[in-house]
């Protein structure tokens, strides 16, 4: 969960530079390339250091989530939406702890991480054919070297 919730910061960044399209695929096809080498793990070190990178590539969907909602509703009408992306989150979230290890006793880990990577496959192949609007506002031209500045300020003022 910390490299996931560190990549989330810079996903937004990445959104406006790079585009939604591309954002969700290159998030996508990482978690897919990631988890089916979870699945391929040879040792315990290899099988965390693939579950901390896969965190990396899982972490577009959050950023990209808020900017589809934001872009797709209204003000007035966010709460619906944003209900709707959160429940997704903490249910698959949910579900796959939950079930997980129900099915693992059954088909293995290994097996366990094939099948949400061929699950998470068969999605982005639709993801494929849909196209995902982009923002409707300009892309933002801020340097990274700045956005990194206005993190290490944020981060040095401490969490209130």
């Amino acid at each position: 969960m910390i490299p996931y919730g560190l990549a989330t910061l810079f996903y937004g960044l990445l959104l406006d530079k790079l585009g939604r399209q591309r954002i969700m695929l290159i998030s996508s096809g990482t978690f897919i390339l990631l988890t089916a080498s979870t699945a391929a793990s040879w040792s315990a070190n290899a099988f965390i250091i693939s579950r901390l990178l896969t965190g990396l590539g899982a972490s577009g969907v959050i950023p990209l989530g808020l900017a589809l909602v934001g872009d797709l509703f209204p003000y007035e009408r966010r709460g619906r939406p944003l209900g709707y992306l959160f429940s997704a989150v903490v249910g698959g979230m949910a579900f796959g702890s939950t079930f997980g290890i129900i099915f693992e006793t059954f088909i293995g880990w290994r097996m366990l991480f094939v099948s949400i990577t061929i699950v998470t496959k068969t999605a982005m192949i639709l993801l494929f054919f849909y196209r995902i609007p982009e923002s409707n506002t300009e892309h933002s031209t801020e340097s990274l070297c700045r956005v990194f500045a206005s993190y290490r300020d944020l981060l040095s003022r401490g969490v209130v």
